[in-house]
């Protein structure tokens, strides 16, 4: 009798310990149809990644009016207020209850039950596939619906352009206009990344020698015309000194990061044709370490690559001198243009690494899926690309995220090489840790017609970044 009060005793103490730690503090007691609940709860506790659902995994239970229960994921929406939500469109008419489950160090706590209504509503529901009609997708009140809209990958980057007219609302008023009702669109390192390491982006000069249309009409070997220095304001109206010749090209600019060329060329090409040197003070210079691009092939035997510099490893480097080594062929290759990332970093994405999601760029996400429903627009949702696993850059001279992806082992990451991803059992926690964060922030939404994990995730399968095998 003594051991089963102390059991009773015990029992009740876990409960009303549960009850205190979750507190419900907002939801709609009535809604329509389709229309969104969220609940926001706090839990009174401070966990050391709240994203992280090996460390604590937050539920909400969902019952239907017919008794079915819907295991919804949650997610942590503002760390400092320990502030949780919950987000959820019903399907069903009648009573939904719902209750608050938190996994904490192997143990459970529940809150209590919560009733609210759901009545009849007049919105198409969800997407889903036509099983008699491969030509169209049906919502949940058997509307039909044909897919048509753009590829928006992402908008103009502020850093190329912050006062573009190319937005996602731009976009978005005008497929409405036109009765377009689709969009595809990424997140990547440069447009929503939720997940990636924190990146330092810098001012960029561009030297853009020739028009690339008419490259080939050249005859002056490297676009270089003139032996004589110039002096001229770039865009930000910092000094730039550009000494010109045959053989050369100094740049003057205030703290040089790192630069790339793009080049086109009809004949063989050699890491050290073109060489690349810093200095501090014009005189003595260091050469830089390079790579190139994958290769592009153009037409007439025309071939174009970009020639990369790591980054430089003093912040003191204030000269950039790019060599054109003897025995090129002036009417075989040809220098388009000349980019330089200078000066102090201007912005570090809101990103922190592995399970460790940016709340600014979640917010993005919540306007453009807000934006999204309000216009009509059904949203495919990318949420990987191929450019993660590239350890070098294409021929589009960009694309080599692998150096800068939180899974890579450089970044604290459990992956050695790009095809760890696949195997690696770390790595696959938190791939699914990512998925659960989309799923509850997102997945509530009548507005996203797919998920597609990978956008061209074939052109990573190469064999120097992911074996076929794997």
């Amino acid at each position: 009798m003594k051991n089963l009060f102390v059991i009773l005793f015990i029992f009740s103490w876990m409960t009303i310990s549960c009850d205190r730690l979750i507190k419900v503090e907002s939801y709609k007691n009535e809604i329509e149809q389709y229309d969104k609940q969220f609940i926001d709860f706090k839990i009174d506790k401070s966990f050391e990644n709240p994203y992280d659902q090996t460390e604590v995994k937050v539920d909400a239970k969902i019952y239907s009016p017919s008794k079915e229960m819907v295991i919804l994921p949650c997610f942590n929406i503002d760390i400092d207020k320990k502030l949780w939500q919950a987000r959820f469109t019903p399907r069903d008419t009648g009573v939904y209850s719902f209750e608050i489950v938190c996994s904490y160090k192997k143990v459970l706590h529940t809150s209590n039950k919560f009733i609210f209504r759901v009545k009849q509503g007049s919105k198409n529901g969800f997407l889903n596939i036509d099983s008699s009609d491969n030509y169209f997708l049906r919502f949940d009140n058997n509307k039909k619906f044909r897919g048509v809209g753009l590829n928006v990958g992402w908008e103009f980057e502020p850093k190329w352009d912050s006062k573009s007219k190319y937005t996602f609302k731009m976009f978005f008023d005008e497929m409405a206009l036109n009765n377009a009702n689709t969009v595809l669109t990424w997140v990547c390192p440069w447009n929503f990344p939720i997940e990636w390491s924190p990146v330092k982006e810098y001012k960029i000069f561009v030297d853009e020698f020739t028009d690339f249309s008419k490259i080939y009409r050249y005859s002056d070997g490297f676009a270089i015309n003139t032996k004589n220095s110039t002096v001229t304001q770039n865009d930000t109206g910092q000094l730039l000194i550009k000494k010109l010749s045959d053989q050369y090209i100094i740049y003057k600019l205030d703290t040089i990061i790192k630069s790339k060329i793009m080049i086109y060329y009809r004949e063989n090409l050699f890491i050290d044709d073109i060489e690349i040197f810093y200095s501090m003070d014009d005189q003595l210079y260091t050469k830089c370490k390079t790579y190139f691009s994958d290769k592009c092939n153009l037409s007439d035997n025309w071939k174009r690559i970009f020639l990369f510099t790591e980054e430089i490893p003093t912040k003191n480097a204030k000269y950039l001198k790019i060599v054109f080594r003897n025995g090129i062929k002036p009417e075989n290759i040809k220098i388009a243009g000349i980019q330089i990332n200078y000066g102090e970093a201007i912005k570090t994405l809101d990103c922190g690494g592995l399970a460790k999601y940016s709340v600014k760029n979640s917010q993005k996400i919540d306007e453009f899926i807000n934006l999204a429903e309000e216009k009509g627009i059904y949203i495919i949702l990318t949420l990987g690309y191929h450019g993660q696993f590239n350890p070098v850059m294409d021929a589009w001279g960009a694309n080599d995220e692998w150096q800068r992806n939180p899974y890579n082992v450089k970044n604290g990451g459990p992956c050695e090489q790009p095809a760890d991803f696949f195997k690696n059992d770390k790595a696959k926690t938190y791939y699914k840790n990512y998925l659960r964060y989309f799923v509850a922030r997102w997945g509530y939404s009548t507005a996203i017609l797919a998920w597609e994990f990978w956008n061209e995730i074939d052109i990573a399968m190469r064999s120097q970044n992911i074996p076929e095998s794997d």
